[in-house]
C-alpha cells in the first residue's frame, strides 16, 4: 500500500475519550478532514506502539483516495476516529501524492 501522507499525531488519553489500549502499525481507523470521512491505514514511524497521551510521527494510506484529492496541505488539522469517538488528532507534515494537494498549495513556491 502506498504512503499518501505523513503527520504528527496526538493520541487522546482514555480520560478524554481516547483508546484504552495502544495501537500499532497497521491500525485502520477512520479519518475526518473537513467534511470527508473515510478509512486509512496508519504506520508508526518513530515508535513501535502509541498509547493515549503519546505524540508521534505517522505515515498513512487512504482506503478511498478520491475522497481526499485536492484537499491536503502541510499544516492541515484532522481527526482520527473509531466510529463517532475521536481517538486522536493530527497535523499533516508531508504529502507524498501530488493529486492530494489543494489547489492553493500547488501555486506556492
Amino acid at each position: 500500500m502506498d504512503t499518501h501522507a505523513e503527520a504528527e499525531l496526538f493520541a487522546s488519553p482514555e480520560s478524554d475519550g481516547g483508546r484504552h489500549s495502544p495501537f500499532f502499525s497497521g491500525y485502520r481507523p477512520c479519518i475526518t478532514i473537513d467534511d470527508a470521512y473515510d478509512g486509512l491505514t496508519i504506520t508508526l514511524l518513530d515508535r513501535e506502539s502509541m498509547a493515549g497521551g503519546d505524540t508521534g510521527r505517522v505515515a498513512f494510506s487512504f482506503h478511498a483516495l478520491p475522497s481526499f484529492v485536492g484537499r491536503l496541505h502541510v499544516g492541515l488539522a484532522f481527526d482520527i476516529a473509531e466510529g463517532a469517538r475521536v481517538v486522536a488528532r493530527g497535523t499533516i507534515t508531508a504529502v507524498h501524492d501530488p493529486s492530494l494537494l489543494s489547489a492553493d498549495t500547488l501555486g506556492s513556491p
